[in-house]
């Protein structure tokens, strides 16, 4: 396999010493070798039989966010089989904050009163006015009844200001 091709590492866990544990490299045949996404811990009872099946969140592989930007189609995406990603479905759009980190971010899903919420902390995310990559603390929200984004980074203004601010 080369390496500007998308792969997975898929471990496949057992009784016996770790040292006998392998990877299963799994290539992804449809995606672009600069995504570097992360998986989505779906809480049941979301619409269209949604929590029954793995999704993922896009992210950039940290080298290539100068060069690569996540467009709609592929901020978020359906594992079909083993080495297939369903691109399009629009089930997450793509947030359009400035600020909305493109690698390294935390996501985080509670479900209060029946009201799951995702939740995307911190990241790292390229300015083209300084043209550099930079980490920041924003926190975004994402509300799955109302499919609508918040930014919640001027609420903790007071308490922890975002490392870099772009103006």
């Amino acid at each position: 396999m080369k390496y500007d091709e998308p792969f997975l590492y898929v471990y496949t866990l057992k009784d016996g010493p770790i040292s006998e544990i392998k990877p299963n490299i799994v290539n992804i045949t449809n995606a672009n070798y600069t995504y570097n996404p992360q998986f989505l811990d779906l809480p049941s009872g979301l619409p269209n039989g949604r929590s029954d099946q793995p999704w993922m969140v896009g992210a950039l592989s940290e080298t290539d966010i100068e060069y690569q930007d996540i467009d709609e189609e592929h901020c978020t995406y359906q594992v079909v089989n083993d080495n297939e990603l369903k691109f399009g479905s629009g089930f997450i759009r793509k947030p359009d904050f400035k600020n909305f980190p493109e690698n390294q971010f935390t996501l985080a899903i509670f479900n209060s009163d029946n009201n799951p919420i995702l939740y995307v902390i911190c990241g790292l995310s390229y300015s083209k006015e300084l043209k550099d990559r930079y980490v920041s603390n924003y926190q975004f929200q994402y509300e799955f009844k109302t499919n609508t984004w918040s930014d919640l980074s001027d609420l903790t203004e007071s308490i922890l200001r975002p490392v870099l601010t772009i103006e």
